[in-house]
């Protein structure tokens, strides 16, 4: 039986969403069109960022690529991150650089833990805080909108033809350098990098404010006519 959360909010305002962290990436083409001079003050600003807009009531959905580049530390930053960051809920992708996410994840099977119902692995890294590891690919009702969060941009999405929102990460804001991408993002969908909104998360209400009443983009053969 597949199992899908439903959330209510207040208005969109305590739920967020943001995507891939890079948390000690160096690389100069994540670093400088992100406007930071090394990984050190691009990971301080954007937990920094988090903190200024989101509150320890929230809930928050990281989709993926948290940490890249810090080798045997990738634990230590990711374990550093999850403390710092304010939430109440935070619904983490492991995203395609999965190091921090994957030495957890490990740990919590090993200790006895194990996947609920909602394909969440959950656990509390400081008193009041809760994470939920989930898969690259995860669905949700948020006020009564059917979402798809997902680490890729998705082609064909569950519900697109229905007005379903699909929330992305991994594509840097390049997917609109494609004649393809131009097209995709004219319907339902957001990219939630920070090269795509800025260097701090959105909330559902921002998230719905930029997708406003746009119309789904079909791209295969599902459309009204079909079930």
């Amino acid at each position: 039986m597949v199992n899908v959360l439903s959330f209510k909010t207040n208005g969109g305002s305590n739920v967020f969403c943001f995507s891939d962290f890079h948390a000690s990436h160096e690389k100069t083409f994540i670093i400088e069109p992100r406007g930071f001079k090394n990984a050190d003050e691009a990971k301080n600003t954007l937990i920094t960022n988090w903190n200024s807009k989101v509150t320890n009531n929230d809930i928050c959905f990281l989709l993926g690529d948290t940490v890249v580049g810090a080798g045997q530390n990738s634990e230590l930053v990711f374990d550093e991150i999850l403390r710092r960051l304010n939430y109440k809920e935070l619904y983490l992708a492991p995203g395609n650089h999965y190091s921090g996410y994957r030495q957890r994840f490990n740990k919590e099977l090993a200790a006895g833990n194990r996947i609920d119902e909602y394909y969440r692995l959950s656990f509390s890294p400081v008193a009041g805080k809760v994470v939920h590891l989930i898969p690259n690919y995860y669905e949700a009702y948020i006020d009564r909108e059917f979402v798809v969060l997902s680490h890729y941009s998705i082609l064909s999405f569950n519900g697109q033809s229905k007005s379903a929102v699909h929330i992305f990460g991994h594509s840097h804001n390049n997917i609109v350098k494609s004649e393809l991408g131009k097209l995709y993002v004219k319907g339902r969908v957001l990219e939630v990098t920070p090269e795509a909104i800025g260097n701090y998360p959105f909330s559902f209400r921002e998230i719905m404010g930029k997708i406003g009443n746009k119309s789904p983009v079909i791209v295969d053969h599902h459309d009204k006519h079909t079930t």
